[in-house]
């Protein structure tokens, strides 16, 4: 897809108690798609309407298309992704991007220009993060890798991708492990990935929400119930078309 100065594109974000930094976020995505025809969708897990006044206030005031969806309570960052998916109308591009600008929004056009190449582009770190981080990262990349054929780095939080990719796909994960199970079934469905390196940086307002051993235990749980889950759905796919197929023979 080469980049057209009228194409749609809709940015979903999803966040949790980011009030201290979501005014800074959609003042440098303004500024990074330069005044083009973008939608910011913001999906709200805060126990508080903090963040979610804060984001309208700075959206109304550049002028910037939001519309937000506020959830009762925290249903996982997945979760809050997938109905960002569902909100996407008319937008010819889709755009998943964390709120704590350890992903940087000027990356988002560069990415958009693979897409000629590509149906999914998914930005690969290239890590300036404190030790733990990057141990914890490197533990799931190899587990992503021998477990699903993921060989890279499947938890970036920026993502870009053609309306519609992966749009009919039953994702049963609601957590950290949303990405993966997502891109094992778009690249088993043939869509192509390709890979654009960013420079990742820690945050500098706000808190992380991953908790070096508690975040780290779950995410691996997640990984393994997530396996044995493919596992069984691709068994009972076979089967079925297996008896399908010998159903069809009989008759």
């Amino acid at each position: 897809m080469k980049y057209r100065k009228n194409v749609k594109i809709a940015v979903i974000v999803p966040t949790y108690e980011e009030e201290e930094i979501i005014d800074k976020f959609i003042i440098k995505l303004k500024k990074s798609l330069r005044n083009k025809n973008f939608r910011l969708i913001l999906v709200d897990d805060s126990p508080n309407m903090l963040t979610v006044k804060k984001a309208r206030l700075i959206a109304d005031e550049l002028d910037v298309d939001i519309s937000i969806h506020h959830r009762t309570k925290k249903f996982g960052k997945g979760s809050a992704v997938a109905d960002g998916l569902k909100m996407v109308n008319k937008e010819d591009v889709i755009v998943i991007i964390d709120a704590d600008l350890e992903y940087d929004p000027k990356e988002i056009i560069p990415m958009m220009e693979k897409l000629k190449e590509a149906d999914i582009i998914v930005s690969v770190r290239k890590r300036k993060d404190i030790f733990y981080r990057q141990i914890l990262a490197f533990g799931f990349k190899i587990l992503t890798a021998v477990l699903f054929n993921l060989n890279f780095d499947t938890q970036s939080g920026l993502k870009v991708l053609k309306k519609g990719v992966g749009k009919k796909l039953k994702i049963e994960t609601k957590g950290w492990a949303w990405d993966v199970e997502f891109l094992y079934k778009i690249k088993k469905k043939g869509y192509k990935i390709l890979l654009h390196q960013i420079i990742f940086k820690p945050r500098k307002y706000g808190h992380s929400k991953i908790h070096p051993f508690s975040s780290s235990i779950k995410m691996f749980i997640n990984l393994f119930k997530l396996f044995i889950n493919l596992r069984l759905e691709n068994f009972i796919q076979r089967n079925f078309k297996y008896n399908k197929n010998k159903c069809k023979l009989l008759k």
